[in-house]
């Protein structure tokens, strides 16, 4: 979880506005706009979210993704078309670490959890696989393989803070900050020395354990101290190595600065799997990103570009 650290003085200077979208909280801040009505802007915003949400969600029976697991093949909208060639490129270059094709593991990993047991995967494994969606010239997205399944949970709430800065910058807003469930970006001029102080949640326990000053950035913190299943008393990583279907040994938290929301959301994710010295190896070779990642014991790695902690 990612948290905002503003002042008194500067929440009194920005419209701020909370409403819930994609099963949780999304936050608005943004200086106003001279001749634009800030109430009816944030309206827009959520409403165009609830849009996306109604695209992308595993949750609604026709949404596009859910009919597109219905059915195997679909053409989408733009808007789900272009998260999905941004979800296989993440997969691209993280070697499938970031993987929207664990669905069926998912689902077997909640079932298994309500019927309090662990699950067989065996027979789902072979149905995971980035390379197994095809997408033709024509915009039309095919599965491979008969049982596939996708969940953009990895990486929805990052686009749609990606889409909500979007419409915030086309109004004219300079500075301001979307926080959707801890997947959040900022932008123009923070209250700290021109820069915006953002607290990495504690993954034992409440509050913040540090913070970081960023800008133009997005950021987002993965971690398994808000969200696991747990089977027999013992609790599992709610992120899956889509491979194997599990993951053992996972880091308490991993936090990601990059360029956009949804590269740092589904980069999250993929730095989770892969374990302290990939990912590290790996944010070194994509331009803008650095990573924190907090094991159990506890014991940090990060990038060298990674901020200083305040």
């Amino acid at each position: 979880m990612i948290v905002l650290l503003v002042s008194c003085s500067v929440k009194k200077q920005t419209a701020s506005y909370s409403n819930l979208i994609m099963g949780t909280f999304c936050d608005l801040a943004f200086t106003p706009v001279p001749g634009i009505n800030s109430n009816e802007l944030a309206a827009k915003i959520f409403d165009r979210l609830r849009y996306l949400e109604g695209l992308w969600s595993i949750y609604q029976k026709e949404s596009e993704v859910s009919r597109l697991n219905r059915e195997g093949n679909l053409k989408p909208s733009p808007e789900t078309l272009t998260i999905l060639k941004k979800s296989l490129e993440i997969s691209r270059i993280s070697n499938g670490a970031f993987d929207i094709t664990v669905a069926p593991l998912m689902t077997a990993w909640r079932e298994s959890e309500k019927a309090g047991k662990l699950p067989d995967l065996k027979s789902l494994v072979p149905l995971i696989g980035y390379r197994k969606i095809a997408i033709g010239k024509n915009g039309t997205v095919r599965f491979l393989k008969k049982g596939m399944a996708i969940d953009l949970g990895g990486i929805g709430k990052g686009a749609a803070v990606d889409e909500a800065v979007s419409l915030l910058k086309s109004a004219g807003v300079k500075s301001g900050i979307v926080n959707l469930g801890g997947n959040l970006y900022v932008f123009g001029d923070g209250p700290h020395q021109g820069r915006w102080k953002v607290g990495i949640q504690n993954p034992r326990g409440s509050g913040a354990i540090n913070a970081i000053s960023v800008k133009n950035q997005g950021v987002s913190t993965s971690g398994n101290y808000q969200q696991y299943f747990e089977i027999g008393g013992k609790r599992y990583s709610h992120i899956l190595n889509p491979k194997t279907g599990s993951l053992p040994d996972y880091p308490e938290s991993v936090t990601v600065i990059a360029p956009t929301a949804a590269l740092a959301d589904g980069l999250s994710t993929a730095f989770t799997v892969l374990g302290p010295a990939d990912a590290i190896s790996l944010a070194d070779t994509i331009s803008g990103v650095e990573t924190l990642i907090i094991m159990p014991g506890p014991k940090s790695y990060r990038t060298k570009g990674f901020p200083a902690i305040m």
